[in-house]
């Protein structure tokens, strides 16, 4: 081998390309860098110290390179090889293609669909049909239009412009055959590859026909064929070059070339390394030479160091359609970025599909690969082998259609910070998609990672390379990061973290921002046709919007435009745009800096978009330059501003000059006053029934395994629980063991109830649970403590899943559950609320997910309700979040007390950005279920004697959480209540009464009247029926929470259960 080749892998053919720099890191940024200047194959190895680079020939020159990190490093590499020239904007965009399109019909047929379903597009590439294909009569390298197929090209590809604001381009090979128009013409101008120097071509027998190969080493034969042949292509309106299997793939061994006269090389094997890079610096020097002000752009299969200088893009060649083709594609982008290809992709969905994976299948795995490159490949280009018209390349034609046109669309939005970064790689090397080690090179986490990139320094992506990609490890390096898809926010120490995705949602990677990121991005929806700003109605798009995420950083970022096609961007023809962010006290100010500079069509209006994502952040106003915005109720409106969500405000300044600087201060609602204490609510389960009240046993005693109706040696019932209650099993609808459980919580100092509720179907055992929560209520009513809602929405999504709901009436059933809610219960005082909204707390969202979901189901209500969501749920719809045992992080087996820790340990981090906090303290986790034969167990958590409930609530009260929910006051079936056992008696209680009477010294309650609430239950059960005494006992409940505990003992002494 002589280095760059095409070479087997997984069922599919790949490019081999040397790029010689190695970069060497020590203990934190302790480094250096080497980079070999050699034309010859080399063969590296590492497993000897030192390691071994060896060569076949000389000369050998090499330079040795330091700096204070890795982006110092490569940008002197960069300095060395050349920076990559900014591409046409409309390569950052999506560009279809196949083997092959046959005629223009299949092109515009491809538009169209396209259009139809709503995607942008920018492009169309034209393999090798275009200029008569290689049958008996093959034209390579003819490079002229076949015009019975492609008539009138210069027509069509204006027309196309016009109408779909879509480009064309077209490939091209080194290879000419004998057949070919002009072949005789170029042999003449001495063109080819000879067999000596006064000799014939060379000739090659090969898959496209009888031929030769052009002489790229010779600069006038390289310039008569770019003349000649590749120019008027670009004046009939061709955008890019596709310069196709440049290793060379075939070529002669004695072969003599024009090559490095200097030097006297003449043979192949001097030449074959820098083949492709000729080739591309003959097509950059005609554009200069010619006086053509487009950009040029090349999509090259091959290269080496320095190929970037000339506008190339490299494409990992005929990759298979297989899961470990799309793995090793993610791990060659890493170093191609470090060897300074910025822009390199593949043929996304796999050119080989008859190689197509096994498990995902052609159409799972175009969407998961789209997913990827979506993220990473400049140009985002589908492709494959079609010669039969059996497989789709277009997003809208193959695989998941919604994911696809979600992460094309994202592409879209994105496009100009990717347009930014361009400019910044072109000015200074810096890179585009490194890997994080380019970023976090002191973390010895991310050195070995290759899964995860940066786009540029603001952004961080996780690829998706495994079979599952609903739950997706995070590295978050240290620091604080946002969700993009979520917007939720998370202070990392160096950490991962999982992903989940809701198997409804578009199939997407993992993206990530960072604190203080200042985003620019543009507005796509169903009438963008492309990235110069063209609309379907005839319109540009003039909106700047930039998204800014803050909580702990201040930021800044400057955004670079231009005209997007020529080079007058070399001559300064720019416009910089400046945005900053910084804390102002309470208030936040976003300053948009006037426009410095211009270029040709550059507009002199604009509208400016401002997105806060800021944790917990409610605006009360918003000034624009000191005066204040109007508050909008929709985002249909030009200028003011609108609360998105918590923590997320939208404001639009309307149409206004370039040259006027804009000042955004957003000023925030005063909170309320801080409690003197948090709230202590137990979450409670009205699940039970029992024979005498309901008249059956429920599922949660039973799971359809156990029978309490038989009984252990120690006469205990068989309850589905490792846990017996002090009561004995107990139905939610006993006013007697709803009295008992109320005064417990009252004697042990807690303030109240969360119900798990599961709303007003008919359906399962809906409407006994509903009836059980109000009759709950009404006791915890009497007892003076509040009581809230923990909505359950998985209960529609099983109605929905069972076919009793479409997705339409699902709607209407959470609106008839919440509007139920809301006439029976938001408006009691007991209500817990939030600055006069009800607390609605969810366990989830697992069905309604959106916040726009939960807009319409609060539709009928009069006040809306502030959502408390289960953790890394929603966050962002939310007031705020509440951790739960995080039994996942156990994998079945024991949940470690240090696991736990670092667990609540970031939740608290996360939640301190908030305006309210909800913490939640447990017990244990001991379930029941592998015994019931409902599942596989969660895991265990050990309560360690109390120390588990102690410690948890210990973390709670010190972050000065608002609430403290208890999980729980009574799920048996999971191990985690708090009520009285037979096995853990009062224990859980007395650690809880004694955390409140150190929040508040006026707490009188002790340990031993714990106990009085089980004789009063007690006494009500053998005296059922007595109203004499019952009317006593109603008093003992009354002096009970009155706190007169010595006179309901008196009374309770005197009714002690007969013997």
């Amino acid at each position: 081998t002589y280095g760059n080749a095409l070479a087997s892998f997984s069922g599919g053919n790949v490019g081999n390309a040397q790029f010689p720099i190695m970069y060497a890191l020590g203990p934190g940024t302790d480094n250096y860098a080497v980079f070999v200047d050699h034309v010859y194959a080399q063969f590296w190895t590492f497993n000897n110290d030192p390691f071994v680079m060896q060569t076949s020939n000389l000369p050998i020159r090499w330079y040795v390179m330091t700096g204070a990190d890795l982006p110092d490093l490569r940008a002197n590499y960069m300095e060395l090889t050349g920076t990559p020239p900014v591409p046409p904007k409309q390569f950052f965009g999506l560009w279809v293609s196949e083997y092959g399109y046959e005629n223009w019909q299949d092109v515009t047929g491809i538009v169209e669909s396209m259009r139809q379903a709503a995607f942008p597009l920018d492009g169309i590439v034209i393999d090798l049909y275009w200029f008569g294909g290689i049958g008996r009569n093959s034209q390579m390298g003819s490079l002229t239009w076949d015009e019975q197929a492609f008539p009138n090209p210069a027509t069509f590809i204006e027309q196309l412009r016009q109408q779909y604001g879509v480009g064309i381009m077209t490939i091209e090979e080194p290879y000419v055959s004998e057949s070919a128009k002009g072949y005789i013409e170029a042999d003449e101008q001495g063109v080819f590859v000879a067999d000596c120097a006064e000799c014939d071509p060379v000739r090659l027998n090969d898959w496209w026909g009888m031929g030769t190969l052009v002489d790229w080493s010779n600069p006038e034969a390289a310039a008569w064929w770019h003349d000649n042949r590749r120019q008027p292509l670009i004046q009939d309106g061709i955008v890019g070059h596709w310069a196709d299997l440049g290793e060379p793939e075939d070529y002669d061994e004695s072969g003599w070339y024009a090559g490095l006269p200097e030097l006297g090389l003449h043979d192949h094997a001097s030449i074959h390394n820098l083949y492709n890079l000729f080739w591309s610096q003959s097509i950059w020097e005609g554009y200069q030479r010619n006086e053509v002000m487009q950009r040029p752009f090349i999509l090259s299969r091959s290269g080496t160091a320095g190929s970037q200088r000339y506008g190339v893009a490299m494409w990992s060649g005929d990759i298979a359609a297989n899961m470990p083709s799309l793995t090793e594609q993610m791990n060659v982008q890493m170093h191609m970025s470090l060897s300074g290809i910025d822009y390199f992709g593949s043929d996304v969905g796999g050119f080989f599909r008859q190689a197509s994976d096994p498990v995902l299948g052609q159409d799972g795995m175009y969407s998961l690969w789209l997913a990827n490159s979506a993220l990473l490949d400049v140009p985002l280009r589908p492709h494959t082998f079609d010669l039969q018209n059996e497989h789709e390349t277009a997003p809208s034609l193959i695989g998941d259609v919604v994911s696809n046109l979600a992460n094309v669309r994202l592409r879209y939005q994105l496009s100009p910070y990717l347009y930014t970064l361009a400019h910044m790689a072109y000015r200074t090397g810096e890179a585009i998609y490194p890997p994080l080690v380019y970023y976090f090179q002191d973390d010895p986490s991310v050195r070995t990672l290759g899964s995860q990139k940066m786009v540029g320094s603001q952004m961080m992506m996780a690829t998706l390379t495994d079979y599952d990609p609903e739950a997706t490890t995070v590295y978050l390096p240290r620091g604080s990061w946002f969700n993009f898809h979520t917007g939720a926010y998370i202070e990392s120490e160096g950490e991962w973290v999982e992903v989940l995705a809701q198997p409804d949602d578009p199939l997407q990677v993992p993206l990530f921002v960072r604190d203080g990121a200042v985003i620019p991005r543009m507005t796509v929806d169903d009438q963008t046709l492309n990235l110069l700003g063209q609309r379907a109605d005839g319109s540009i798009q003039d909106v700047l919007v930039f998204d800014i995420y803050h909580a702990n950083e201040d930021g800044a970022f400057t955004l670079i435009e231009d005209d997007g096609e020529t080079m007058a961007y070399q001559s300064g023809a720019v416009r910089e745009t400046t945005v900053t962010h910084t804390a102002d006290g309470e208030n936040l100010t976003v300053t948009v800096g006037a426009a410095n500079g211009t270029y040709d069509g550059a507009p002199d209006q604009h509208n400016v978009e401002i997105r806060l994502t800021s944790p917990g952040l409610t605006v009360e106003q918003v000034l624009l330059n000191g005066e204040p915005l109007t508050e909008r109720a929709s985002e249909a409106e030009d200028q003011g501003w609108l609360q998105l969500d918590s923590g997320v405000v939208l404001a639009k300044s309307g149409l206004i000059s370039v040259d006027t600087a804009l000042e955004f201060s957003f000023q925030p609602a005063q909170a309320a006053a801080q409690v003197d204490r948090p709230l202590l609510l137990a979450h409670y389960m009205p699940w039970y029934q029992t024979p005498d009240v309901s008249g059956y046993w429920g599922w949660h005693w039973t799971m359809e395994h156990f029978n309490p109706a038989m009984v252990d040696a120690d006469g205990h019932p068989q309850i589905a629980s490792q846990f017996m209650p002090l009561t004995g099993p107990y139905d939610s609808q006993d006013e007697a063991v709803l009295e008992y459980q109320v005064l417990l919580m009252k004697l042990s100092g807690i303030d109240g109830v969360i119900v798990d509720w599961y709303g007003t179907a008919h359906y399962n055992d809906y409407v006994t649970l509903n009836a059980a929560t109000g009759k709950l209520f009404d006791m915890v009513t009497r007892a003076g403590l509040r009581f809230a809602l923990c909505y359950e929405d998985r209960t529609v999504m099983n109605m929905v899943n069972d076919g009793r709901l479409t997705a339409e009436t699902a709607f209407e059933q959470g609106q008839d559950d919440l509007t139920y809610a809301g006439q029976h219960w938001f408006g009691d005082d007991a209500y817990v609320t939030y600055e006069n909204r009800p607390l609605l707390f969810v366990f989830g969202p697992t069905y309604f997910r959106q916040p726009s979901d939960w807009a319409a189901i609060f539709t009928n209500l009069d006040t809306q309700p502030a959502l408390i969501t289960l953790d890394q749920n929603m966050s962002f719809g939310a007031l705020a979040g509440y951790p739960w045992p995080p039994m996942q992080m156990a994998g079945g087996a024991e949940l470690f007390p240090a696991v736990l820790e670092s667990y609540l340990e970031r939740f608290y981090r996360n939640a301190q950005r908030g305006d309210f906090i909800v913490g939640s303290a447990f017990p244990g986790f001991y379930d029941i279920y592998e015994q019931a034969g409902v599942r596989s167990s969660y895991g265990f958590l050990d309560a360690r004697d109390g120390e588990t409930l102690r410690q948890t609530l210990s973390m709670a009260l010190e972050q000065r959480a608002d609430i403290v929910q208890l999980v729980t006051w009574n799920d048996y079936g999971e191990g985690t209540m708090i009520e009285p056992t037979d096995e853990t008696g009062y224990h859980y209680l007395e650690i809880i009464q004694a955390a409140r009477r150190e929040l508040d010294d006026s707490f009188e309650p002790m340990e031993d009247h714990l106990r009085l609430p089980i004789n009063l239950l007690q006494a009500r059960r053998s005296y059922e029926g007595d109203e004499v005494v019952n009317t006593q006992l109603d008093l003992v409940f009354e002096l009970i929470v009155a706190g007169d505990f010595a006179a309901a003992q008196d009374i309770l002494g005197t009714y002690s259960p007969p013997n």
